[in-house]
């Protein structure tokens, strides 16, 4: 039988890095799968570990979520904050959306990136930021202290894991079609 998901070497790391209590940026190219990767993660540790999941949004104020983390943190689970400025629909779908697709961060966003790092490393919270090569290359300064996953669908060991699923080649066959597809 094969897999219907194939898990991600960063999403390992992820999970890792989140349970030492640390802000990890998911970053990489746009539509690479960023997102769901982190929710997947995100899952695991809600199952495993009993974490609580706080999604920031551009409704949080700083003020609710130090609230809400000590609500959580009274009831004996671990707060785990969650910002993803892109929202669905905001890759263009089709090939002339392009042109006028311009991701922007506004100054709420910006905010909210300072204050899920501030909260992050003042309250010792996990906390992960999922965010595009682009909008990390401008962002990265105002999140303090963090650890970056990166997510790339031409990592080898990725695409070795997609072919031995998919294809059911044995490691060794399955790594070398991995090179030639990775090549592309």
């Amino acid at each position: 039988e094969r897999a219907a998901y194939v898990e991600h070497p960063a999403e390992g790391v992820l999970t890792k890095e989140l349970s030492r209590r640390r802000l990890v940026v998911v970053r990489g190219p746009k539509g690479e799968g960023k997102s769901v990767l982190a929710r997947v993660a995100l899952a695991k540790k809600i199952v495993g570990d009993r974490a609580v999941v706080v999604e920031v949004t551009r409704e949080t104020d700083e003020v609710r979520l130090m609230q809400t983390i000590d609500d959580i943190r009274g009831a004996g689970r671990e707060p785990i904050l969650y910002f993803d400025p892109s929202q669905p629909g905001h890759y263009p779908q089709r090939p002339w959306e392009g042109a006028r697709h311009r991701p922007h961060i506004g100054v709420k966003e910006l905010a909210l990136l300072e204050a899920v790092g501030d909260v992050a490393h003042n309250e010792g919270v996990a906390g992960v930021v999922v965010l595009s090569d682009d909008w990390y290359t401008l962002v990265r300064d105002r999140l303090g202290a963090h650890v970056v996953v990166e997510v790339r669908s031409d990592d080898a060991r990725f695409l070795q894991a997609l072919v031995e699923s998919y294809s059911g080649c044995p490691g060794e066959v399955a790594a070398e079609v991995a090179k030639e597809v990775g090549k592309y």
